[in-house]
């Protein structure tokens, strides 16, 4: 097992369900771990949106995207810290455009390009039982959630819902739907200049994303 990664820049820690958390900026050493021992339980399920992600290539490709259509992209690990043991395990990845601009709306959103999580299976190998989080992914979209507050854009977030693998239940948008999100009407007819709405967008305003928040009070 791994110790704790050196050079991590930490933006935050919180307690979720009475796991300590630490959300940090992505780093090689962060990559690394993902790759040898969170991706290969991933890619034992072909039918999660992540299952063919490599980290190092989206964050290569997007940030390089992101910086050149000034959206300014930020990393998230979250990372369980494991101090008896000396281990810090990355339990969840997030990429996020920090100023991303629709057509013919009001103000910036936050949007989520990039999200994934430990499956339990890889989190039960690592860590002992108290310290597991749940919910990983509900807590990497509130996080998002998070940056949008504290940038004032109101908690106004946006992501697409990837579309299923051949064969596979299309579990994502009633996922997205079931954590508080909207879906953007059909009568939008762009989200960008470049994106078409298909239908697949979601998003929060004001007023979802403060009642997410209140939502998820209690299990910090």
């Amino acid at each position: 097992m791994p110790n704790r990664f050196t050079n991590m820049v930490s933006l935050v820690s919180r307690c979720y369900h009475g796991v300590p958390l630490t959300f940090v900026k992505i780093n090689k050493q962060i990559l690394t771990f993902w790759d040898k021992h969170i991706l290969p339980e991933i890619a034992k399920d072909p039918c999660r949106a992540d299952n063919w992600w490599s980290w190092n290539t989206v964050l290569r490709r997007e940030t390089i995207l992101a910086k050149a259509l000034g959206q300014e992209p930020e990393t998230v690990a979250v990372v369980v810290e494991d101090a008896a043991r000396n281990l810090a395990v990355p339990v969840g990845l997030l990429l996020i455009a920090k100023k991303y601009k629709i057509v013919r709306g009001k103000g910036t959103y936050i949007f989520v390009w990039y999200l994934s999580s430990a499956p339990r299976t890889a989190v039960d190998k690592i860590l002992p039982h108290n310290l597991r989080p749940k919910g990983i992914g509900k807590i990497l979209l509130e996080t998002s959630i998070v940056f949008s507050i504290n940038n004032r854009y109101d908690g106004r977030i946006l992501l697409h819902a990837a579309k299923p693998v051949s064969q596979c239940t299309d579990y994502l948008p009633s996922w997205y739907s079931n954590f508080g999100l909207l879906n953007v009407p059909q009568n939008k007819k762009n989200i960008t200049l470049a994106r078409k709405n298909d239908s697949r967008y979601y998003y929060s305003s004001k007023s979802v994303a403060l009642s997410i928040s209140q939502a998820h009070d209690k299990f910090r």
